[in-house]
């Protein structure tokens, strides 16, 4: 059987052939004609054409070769019998093949005996040092000298330049037996070595790009250059436009649908919108032209309009190393707490500020004067112990009732005992002197009395 033919019209032929046992091909009535296969199919309407690699192998013994692959229209790499093969590009070349010339060295060794030597090697055209036999043994430049009188010898440089129409150029000098470089009149004119040569024309070929451009109208598109061996793009000029691949062709076999974000964006105004785009079948978004406009979804919706405003708890917490908190939450317009992100971030209310440790005084026992039931009135202090508004501190401004007895009262001199405060039945001194109050009772010790906000002495009864 025969490879396939060219996918024309979505169907492709083969031929298939009758052939014996030792090869020979016969009548078609030989073989059972209810297995033959078939000679045509249906074929999908890709296109083809071959793909010539720009870059060449290493030259050996004057031929050099590239890969030619099939590709097809998505660029994908397939069977060559897919391509058409009368118009495959060439896998091999002639090229040029490697010229040799010796290479003397400028430095000559050390006069021994009046005799003094030197190396002389041959040189391939890519400056490898190879055997001699590949250089012309009748020019090989002497590798001794008689010395004591300078010898001139050429030197050709190893390298070559870039060939330029078919002909390429090095460097050659007169060089002294001392290595110096000195006027070519010095040296022997008759073997000079070659200051140019003829090269390796360049070969060229086309490039069609595997990738196609947008189908649009029916059409895509490709580039196709114009290959030097060097894979250098050049002038197409170069190249044979009679096998120059296509450069546009038929198209449309994508598929196209829409796409619609599953997200919409904020409700505005009662609106939110979203994003829809056209994707062809290969996932790549396209012009929204591509797709039925008939069927394009919706790209906006009525929405319920809630509106959104910071809550600021109105109740700080305490006041700690100088710092208090509260919390701020955003509040949809039916009540509810919902993400911070609704509200607007650029007028949302502090949720830390500085702050003053407050407290009431009522200061300590001194405050209270010599009667009984005397009230002391506090007083509202900051953490400096500095007296400021009562508006600072919380709570109900406290009062204490002194009940402080201080029972001995010096009248011009003399003491005498006042009634005592809340019905004790006792007198306090105020001074150590060992006297009694009423009839029967000791002189009180000064011991403890507690009050509000502190302790005093008073006596022990």
């Amino acid at each position: 059987m025969g490879n396939w033919g060219t996918c024309v019209n979505n169907n492709r032929d083969r031929t298939v052939l009758c052939e014996r046992d030792d090869g020979v091909i016969v009548s078609n009535s030989y073989c059972d004609a209810g297995i033959k296969p078939a000679t045509s199919e249906s074929c999908n309407s890709w296109s083809y054409t071959w793909y010539a690699s720009p870059t060449w192998g290493t030259c050996t013994n004057g031929v050099r070769t590239r890969s030619v692959t099939c590709l097809r229209s998505d660029g994908s790499t397939v069977s060559n019998s897919n391509c058409d093969a009368g118009i495959k590009p060439a896998t091999s070349e002639s090229c040029n093949s490697w010229s040799y010339t010796w290479y003397a060295s400028p430095t000559w060794g050390t006069c021994t005996n009046g005799v003094r030597t030197r190396s002389v090697t041959c040189l391939r055209s890519d400056g490898s040092t190879v055997s001699n036999s590949n250089c012309d043994a009748g020019i090989k430049p002497a590798t001794s000298e008689s010395c004591n009188s300078w010898s001139y010898t050429w030197y050709a440089s190893p390298t070559w330049g870039t060939c330029t129409n078919g002909v390429r150029t090095r460097s050659v000098t007169c060089l002294r037996s001392d290595g110096s470089t000195v006027s070519n009149s010095n040296c022997d004119a008759g073997i000079k070595p070659a200051t140019s040569e003829s090269c390796n024309s360049w070969s060229y070929t086309w490039y069609a790009s595997p990738t196609w451009g947008t189908c649009t109208n029916g059409v895509r598109t490709r580039s196709v250059t114009c290959l030097r061996s060097d894979g250098s793009t050049v002038s197409n000029s170069n190249c044979d436009a009679g096998i120059k691949p296509a450069t546009s062709e038929s198209c449309n076999s994508w598929s196209y649908t829409w796409y619609a974000s599953p997200t919409w964006g904020t409700c505005t105004n009662g609106v939110r919108t979203r994003s829809v785009t056209c994707l062809r079948s290969d996932g790549s978004t396209v012009s929204n032209s591509n797709c039925d406009a008939g069927i394009k979804p919706a790209t906006s919706e009525s929405c319920n309009s809630w509106s959104y405003t910071w809550y600021a708890s109105p109740t700080w917490g305490t006041c700690t190393n100088g710092v208090r908190t509260r919390s701020v939450t955003c509040l949809r317009s039916d009540g509810s707490t919902v993400s911070n992100s609704n509200c607007d971030a650029g007028i949302k209310p502090a949720t830390s500020e500085s702050c003053t440790t407050y407290s009431w005084y009522t200061g300590d026992a001194s405050t209270c004067v010599a009667t009984c039931n005397t009230t002391r009135t506090a007083i509202c202090k900051n953490g400096s112990g500095q007296t400021v508004a009562d508006s600072y501190c919380t709570g109900s401004k406290p009062s204490h009732v002194c009940n402080r007895a201080l029972g001995w009262v010096d009248t011009n001199g003399t003491k005498s005992c006042n009634t005592v405060c809340n019905n004790l039945n006792r007198c306090w001194v105020k001074d150590d002197q060992n006297q009694a109050c009423a009839s029967g009772q000791r002189i009180p010790t000064w011991g403890t009395f507690n009050f509000l906000f502190g302790t005093v002495t008073n006596p022990t009864i």
